[in-house]
């Protein structure tokens, strides 16, 4: 938590606002490049470049966002957590391919709201091909409140 960088993401931010006068360059890979247009340019990369670099810094700065609220999704709205644990709805839910433990889980969320399925009769939720899932999902569905033995449709 203490290692949020506010300040940093703030400036590249404000320098990519304002692109049409500041280039902003949050790439090392980016600085042979500008530096190759600013020599030709005599001191002007050209709207082109600044317009590049800053979508550029856009992009970065929003994956960073996106890894933060990756991990207080996983903190504080994940369907692992207890219900007294969640801040909000469950917005987030691991999965795992298959039954093998050196496989690294998946997982499925939103941004907002809560999550449109919840894990019925099962802990964990395995990954499967799209049509493996539907199938799940439909037998899921077919459980009746007599019966804890989902009846699987054939196709």
């Amino acid at each position: 938590m203490e290692e949020i960088d506010i300040g940093g993401v703030t400036l590249l931010r404000a320098a990519a606002k304002n692109h049409a006068r500041v280039s902003v360059l949050s790439d090392p890979a980016d600085y042979s490049e500008f530096l190759e247009a600013w020599i030709k340019g005599r001191g002007n990369v050209g709207q082109k470049l600044r317009d590049s670099l800053a979508l550029k810094a856009f992009e970065m700065t929003a994956q960073y966002d996106s890894a933060i609220s990756g991990y207080f999704r996983e903190q504080y709205a994940s369907a692992e957590l207890d219900q007294d644990k969640l801040a909000g709805p469950v917005q987030r839910i691991a999965l795992r391919y298959g039954a093998n433990p050196h496989q690294k889980p998946a997982q499925a969320f939103v941004t907002e709201g809560k999550l449109p399925f919840e894990g019925i009769f099962c802990m964990i939720f395995y990954t499967m091909f799209i049509s493996d899932l539907e199938l799940q999902l439909f037998a899921a569905l077919q459980v009746t409140s007599t019966s804890l033995t989902p009846s699987i449709p054939t196709r």
